[in-house]
């Protein structure tokens, strides 16, 4: 996935939030005097920056705290930091998600590396959950499970005997027949369908990118690499923004670009496999729009 892009996460709630520190890198715990569950409900959470940029320093116990699976919606939606050596070490932060139903029953999103799985499997025994499905949002994950040697796609379904999810459109690929499987299309699909929620067909960064969008908590979208979130160095300047992936990321962005024109769906929360994450966020939509249907500039611009 776009390991290029920069990342931080936060979880921005419609109740009062702590003032974000601009001296880069993550909050001042002692100085505000704010428990780590306190301040994950209220500030930035997570951040990195592109291997290119010199990242604020995170101290071990900022990192150990970030990697911690935490909750967007209470019994509804889990973020779990992965714990990607080769990321961390230029600073990056990605995600994987888990959602659940009233059943306590749980869809896993792009659970593919071993680090994921690992906390992955930690908050499942821990909750008493059953895993039902395992959702790829496109066939990256596929390729980058098979290619850093820290694939765990095949030991998920083994290990839950879970079916797979990934749009036909990107099944037929070179990347996709790296892991073998009876890959089954999500949209549409009764299992998905008892989550209450939407998967549907969003190609442009590939071509079977596909879009969960879950009903309720006022609409909240899991992205994928469709879009992602501002950068360290934005939030450091207090910017907030959602973007599509670089152009030459993408299968056809001007594709994206128009899917992204078009999504009227009600929307309050944002999740992404890369950059920052937000919740309860009446302004989303405009946020969405801002950028994400900006045309591509043209190089040399």
């Amino acid at each position: 996935m776009c390991r290029q892009v920069g990342l931080s996460m936060n979880l921005r709630g419609s109740k009062p939030y702590v003032q974000r520190a601009r001296s880069g890198g993550i909050a001042q715990r002692r100085a505000l005097g704010t428990k780590p569950s306190t301040l994950l409900r209220s500030r930035v959470f997570a951040a990195a920056a592109p291997a290119t940029t010199t990242a604020p320093a995170v101290s071990a116990e900022e990192l150990n705290f970030l990697l911690k699976p935490k909750t967007l919606y209470k019994e509804r939606l889990w973020v779990v930091p992965n714990e990607d050596p080769a990321a961390l070490k230029n600073g990056i932060l990605s995600y994987t998600y888990v959602i659940l139903n009233e059943n306590k029953e749980a869809l896993l999103v792009d659970v593919v590396f071993d680090f994921a799985l690992k906390n992955v499997r930690k908050l499942v025994e821990s909750n008493g959950w059953t895993v039902k499905g395992l959702v790829l949002t496109h066939k990256h994950a596929v390729n980058q499970s098979h290619a850093e040697n820290k694939g765990a796609l095949q030991q998920v379904v083994q290990e839950y005997g879970i079916p797979v999810y990934l749009h036909p459109a990107d099944t037929d690929s070179d990347m996709a027949r790296l892991v073998p499987l009876n890959y089954q299309d999500p949209t549409n699909d009764p299992l998905i369908s008892g989550f209450n929620l939407e998967v549907s067909h969003f190609p442009g960064h590939t071509e079977g990118h596909v879009l969960i969008y879950l009903k309720d908590h006022g609409g909240v979208v899991i992205t994928g690499d469709s879009a992602v979130g501002s950068t360290l160095p934005q939030i450091a300047e207090g910017v907030e923004s959602i973007t599509r992936p670089p152009p030459k990321f993408n299968f056809n962005d001007e594709l994206l670009r128009t899917n992204w024109a078009d999504f009227d769906a009600p929307v309050q929360g944002f999740a992404a496999y890369h950059g920052q994450i937000f919740r309860d966020r009446k302004d989303l939509p405009e946020l969405l729009k801002k950028d994400l249907t900006k045309p591509a500039a043209r190089e040399g611009m």
